[in-house]
């Protein structure tokens, strides 16, 4: 069954030959024929999901997991903006989410027309390329929608950023027919290689005449070469390397745990751990610390390596970004001359065992708080299992913690809101093999519930941190100094769990101790995956804060 329509069939044709083989649906009427012509598509894995803003984030996930472009079809109105979120999470992360929204004609805008918006270039500001199809049915529009469309897409995948393709629909929207009548669709430019002739000289020249020299590894998928050239990089006595747990590059003789690490010299800056040149890698850097501190203390130059499109002057001194393949540029830079002994590695890795070894000590007396319940859950987490890491405080909990070489870390860091962090995950456990584990506050699930909302099972549990709202108010500086804090910014969670996880037939249960959360921990993750488990950790609100504050006043260097 297919749609009568013209420009329906040319898009879903597009999108076949985009490679996209997953589009998350949702109800509408306007988008009717978009949907049963999917529906009856044997080429295309169909989902529903009623909240647009989920559906956004779960072909977010799918997307990240499955390395193809997922798209997301919905009505028009203010439906379409329910997928702003996720857009932007896609912009910044580059991932090519390609955004298929009904339309009413143009003609209907501002006249009193039900779900009528001006929905032309409504995401331009976060958007990789878009396009509106002409409603015509003559040869005119046809050649123009073709244009269009691969105009679009080939945007989206040269440069992995997301794409909108808006389609103004007349009614009758539900005719159909036995079989596309339009052409098939003419084949998309083939993706065209980043030029690997890269003018590396001022680079090389920089590198080769630093003796410091500091590389910082961002959001990263696990990746056994760019792990080889690292571990090759880090023999080097002049290099140190900082990265983090979203880097999925936990190598000896690197230094994770960025914001412990540094607390000693963040303050009153030692010139020892000053480089002469930064290279970054990978989407964006958690730590804060470390952004503050080399804006203060600024390198000579600093690189970013890689394909990014959307990369950040981070430092507010950046020289160059050679957008390339990162693995060659590395590699390069990886053959020249090694100094196996080198005081600045050393400095920085000697630095990061002294603060490592105050953090043994003071974890095992701490009092059960965030800092003691992640603890556990990072202990008890078994080898080859995905984390998603919520965002704002357990992402930042997590990163104090030294990352496990055998586990995959998954993030929403590209606009780091709590919005969709749960929908991701549950896209992400969709396509892949492996058993997920969301870490999640108690805010940040309330938000994003309705993830759960079609899902009574996938391979995904999910552990909720309740430190009863927004504990990440309490840590910055700021809130607590307005008057405001727990009626304005903290803001109390009253909602129970529990009655959420019940209303999505989830299996529940509840913690309010250490001793509780070390009990239920290994058969927790040992659960069959027949249903979404969900386990509640209650920490004491009020102390959660002083508790990560003597915690850093604890492992600072005298």
């Amino acid at each position: 069954m297919v749609s009568t329509i013209k420009s329906v069939q040319q898009t879903i044709l597009a999108l076949q030959q985009a490679g996209v083989q997953q589009v998350v649906l949702s109800p509408g009427s306007r988008n009717a024929p978009f949907t049963f012509t999917l529906h009856h598509h044997s080429d295309f894995e169909c989902m529903t999901v009623i909240d647009e803003r989920s559906a956004g984030f779960m072909a977010l996930g799918m997307a990240q997991a499955s390395g193809r472009p997922v798209a997301v079809c919905c009505t028009s109105g203010s439906a379409v903006l329910n997928y702003a979120p996720a857009i932007c999470e896609a912009y910044y992360q580059g991932i090519p989410l390609i955004v298929v929204t009904a339309d009413r004609p143009n003609d209907w805008n501002n006249d009193g027309e039900g779900q009528s918006i001006n929905q032309k270039d409504v995401f331009q500001n976060y958007i990789g390329s878009s396009c509106e199809l002409a409603k015509d049915e003559d040869d005119y529009s046809n050649t123009y929608n073709i244009n269009e469309l691969q105009r679009t897409l080939n945007v989206a995948l040269s440069d992995k950023l997301p794409a909108h393709i808006n389609v103004p629909l007349r009614e009758p929207l539900y005719n159909h027919q036995e079989s596309f009548t339009v052409e098939a669709f003419p084949a998309l430019a083939k993706r065209q290689e980043q030029n690997e002739e890269y003018d590396l000289q001022c680079l090389k020249e920089d590198w080769n005449n630093a003796q410091k020299r500091l590389i910082i590894c961002g959001q990263l998928p696990k990746e056994e070469k760019l792990k080889h050239l690292i571990s090759s990089l880090a023999i080097d006595g002049r290099n140190a390397i900082l990265t983090e747990s979203t880097a999925n590059l936990a190598i000896k003789n690197t230094i994770g745990s960025i914001d412990r690490t540094i607390v000693s010299i963040e303050n009153e800056f030692i010139e020892a751990y000053q480089p002469d040149i930064i290279i970054t890698l990978g989407g964006p850097i958690i730590s804060k610390k470390i952004k503050a501190l080399f804006r203060k203390q600024q390198p000579n130059s600093h690189y970013h390596l890689g394909p990014e499109v959307k990369v950040s002057n981070i430092f507010n001194c950046l020289t160059a970004h050679l957008p390339g393949n990162r693995n060659d540029v590395l590699a390069e830079l990886a053959n020249s001359e090694i100094v196996e002994a080198g005081v600045f590695r050393d400095k920085w890795l000697q630095l990061s065992l002294e603060v490592e070894s105050r953090h043994d000590a003071y974890i095992p007396s701490a009092k059960w708080s965030d800092l003691k319940a992640f603890h556990h859950i990072i202990d008890y987490i078994p080898d080859g299992m995905d984390l998603h890491m919520g965002n704002s405080s357990p992402v930042r909990y997590v990163q104090l913690f030294n990352s496990i070489p055998e586990i995959n870390y998954h993030g929403n860091r590209g606009v780091s809101g709590i919005d969709g962090c749960t929908s991701t995950a549950v896209g992400i456990s969709l396509n892949n093999n492996r058993n997920n584990v969301l870490v999640t506050g108690d805010l940040g699930f309330v938000y994003d519930c309705n993830a759960l909302w079609n899902l009574p099972k996938c391979n995904l549990k999910i552990i909720v941190i309740n430190n009863g709202g927004g504990g990440i108010f309490k840590i910055i500086p700021g809130p607590s100094s307005t008057g405001a804090l727990a009626e304005r910014f903290e803001v109390g969670n009253n909602c129970e769990i529990e009655h959420l996880a019940k209303a999505h037939q989830a299996n529940y249960q509840r913690v309010e101790s250490e001793a509780g959360l070390e009990s239920i921990l290994p058969a927790f993750f040992q659960l069959e995956n027949d249903s979404i488990n969900i386990l509640e950790v209650v920490t004491p609100s009020g102390e959660n804060d002083l508790i990560l504050k003597a915690y850093f006043e604890a492992i600072k260097l005298p």
